[in-house]
């Protein structure tokens, strides 16, 4: 009797189940309907995808993109949306260089010269190799189009800051500005430290293979074993400012080191928190005011997003959306996910390949075409999937909270190094 009563209550959670997958299943043919093609020609928008896009930018006062400028379509990508931006009154853009770094290329690029230049004198004067890999001090402005983007950005008399860790790569520069700066007394006090410090950098650098992530524990450690190093740091600690840096500098350095030891979690935890608090920063030193101005928001597109990140925490996306919403403002957040790439006349296919990608995620790539941009309007699925009769997988939610709008780009190829 039990046995039967058992087996009866199976079978009905079985139909049950059944019947709920059925609604589950968002296919291509759903998502199809919320797509739209677009180009950008010249700088130009064109197509019914990008109607809707320009209609959904000049309705904003804060864009958010999450997206990867170190390839050659997304690079195009900021610039069009940059030229619209400008237009519609945005005056600032914060991207994920770090504090310092971004500091650093202000001060850099004095106005009188093309920042361009500017920057392609620093990264020949800071590039080193790792295996086959070309670094520069401040990854994002080692591609060309970036580093144009930035000079549009003074020419504009946009603000721009950074947040973000400080890159690994951009020590010696941080180093040699500390250096630089100091009084005379303390240069010549220091001078025998920095040599070593600098030295050991070099050294260091000189001898990783890559960057995975036993390369970086073996560069921190060597920092950390350092009592020049260390020293150093202490002596240039003369004034709030220094001391600031040299913070950002040594919060970097842990942070690489828990890159280097796997500890994910907690590198996350803190870079997020901080993130924040940078970001508050960034806005009140440029007088950002939230009834008034307009902000571009610029990050690596696993970091930025409105709701939780991939990595499960708040970030400065979420924090700026409810700001926005406070201030009875409205923002947008756009996700650039990569389909096509062309590298030595070989196409690639990322659905193709083995990557960290969700099924999810994979499902809208592979809307993207090899000569059309894509643009997937997921505010649509409101009514139509978050309030209809579906269940949906925890991926897709999470695309869909974290995100307005995602881009697909037609092929895309590595973007040109301003070296």
């Amino acid at each position: 009797m039990i046995k039967n009563y058992l087996l009866t209550i199976i079978l009905l959670l079985s139909i049950a189940c059944s019947a709920l997958l059925s609604q589950d299943s968002i296919q291509l043919k759903n998502l199809t309907k919320y797509s739209y093609e677009f180009d950008i020609k010249d700088g130009q928008f064109i197509g019914e995808g990008a109607n809707l896009l320009l209609d959904a930018i000049t309705n904003s006062h804060l864009l958010m993109l999450a997206n990867n400028s170190r390839n050659q379509m997304e690079s195009i990508l900021d610039h069009a949306l940059f030229d619209i931006l400008n237009q519609n009154k945005y005056n600032t853009i914060i991207m994920e260089t770090g504090p310092v770094a971004a500091e650093l290329i202000n001060s850099f690029t004095d106005g009188n010269t093309d920042p361009i230049k500017q920057i392609k004198s620093l990264n020949q004067k800071y590039h080193f190799k790792a295996g086959q890999l070309d670094l520069m001090p401040i990854p994002d402005l080692k591609y060309l189009g970036t580093c144009q983007l930035y000079s549009k950005v003074r020419a504009e008399n946009w603000s721009f800051g950074g947040v973000g860790v400080e890159s690994w790569t951009s020590y010696i520069m941080i180093l040699d500005h500390l250096y630089d700066t100091a009084p005379k007394k303390i240069q010549q006090k220091t001078k025998q430290e920095f040599t070593a410090s600098r030295n050991l950098l070099e050294e260091l650098y000189s001898k990783m293979k890559g960057q995975t992530n036993d390369d970086l524990l073996v560069l921190i450690n060597g920092i950390k074993q350092s009592d020049e190093f260390s020293s150093f740091l202490t002596s240039m600690n003369t004034t709030t400012q220094r001391n600031e840096t040299i913070r950002s500098l040594k919060f970097s350095i842990d942070y690489w080191e828990m890159y280097g030891n796997r500890d994910f979690y907690q590198k996350n935890k803190l870079n997020y928190k901080r993130n924040k608090s940078i970001l508050k920063e960034q806005l009140t030193n440029t007088n950002f005011n939230f009834d008034e101005d307009k902000l571009f928001l610029k990050m690596w597109r696993g970091h930025l997003s409105k709701g939780t990140t991939s990595n499960g925490f708040y970030g400065v996306g979420n924090m700026l959306m409810e700001l926005m919403e406070y201030h009875e403002k409205s923002s947008l957040c756009i996700k650039v996910l990569p389909r096509f790439h062309l590298s030595e006349l070989k196409l690639t296919d990322v659905l193709q390949e083995q990557n960290y990608f969700s099924k999810a995620t994979k499902d809208i790539i592979s809307l993207g075409k090899e000569e059309k941009w894509i643009l997937l309007d997921l505010r649509s699925f409101n009514k139509d999937f978050y309030w209809g009769n579906y269940s949906l997988t925890k991926d897709f939610l999470d695309l869909y909270r974290g995100y307005d709008l995602i881009i697909i780009p037609k092929t895309d190829k590595k973007a040109k190094i301003n070296y």
